[in-house]
């Protein structure tokens, strides 16, 4: 097993997220919450510039549209971030519209670390899934654009999907 500061911080990370994150099961470096409507994931990502001492990273969000996905015939229950509906890093939820990658060298960024997410999560993380986690809501939020994960062809199908989901059966 590794034992590297890497993976120390890392797994320090996700406890402090998973005390961010009422409702959400912890997978690995995943969180899942599955609703009857919606799935939201959160992810922590690694930078490939991460060393064995010192950890580089951002956090990944995703939503799921459980009749889309079913629809879709993809798997919710394994469904990552980036199979998403629609996903998200840090950045675009709090609107800096750039990555935000943070880093942890010791103790002390770990806790700054912990600390700045503590700030973040109930101000920006738990509204924007509020907000758009939600069966009309993501839809909503395909009208500012496609996202991260999905092209603007993938959005007209899946909005086309939702719309015959809608239809009185015949």
């Amino acid at each position: 097993m590794d034992d590297s500061p890497l993976i120390s911080y890392k797994n320090a990370i996700a406890a402090c997220m998973k005390s961010l994150l009422p409702g959400f099961r912890k997978k690995g470096y995943n969180f899942i919450k599955n609703g009857e409507h919606t799935t939201w994931l959160v992810n922590i990502q690694s930078s490939t510039k991460s060393t064995r001492d010192v950890l580089i990273f951002t956090i990944n969000f995703g939503i799921v549209l459980n009749r889309l996905a079913e629809t879709l015939e993809m798997d919710i229950k394994k469904c990552s971030v980036w199979e998403a509906h629609w996903n998200e890093r840090i950045g675009g939820i709090i609107d800096v519209k750039d990555d935000i990658w943070w880093e942890v060298r010791d103790e002390d960024t770990l806790k700054q670390n912990c600390e700045n997410l503590e700030v973040l999560f109930p101000k920006y993380v738990l509204p924007w899934f509020e907000k758009w986690g939600t069966e009309n809501g993501l839809p909503d939020r395909w009208a500012y654009g496609p996202g991260r994960s999905i092209s603007e062809h993938q959005k007209k199908r899946y909005l086309e999907i939702l719309s015959e989901l809608k239809q009185p059966s015949e």
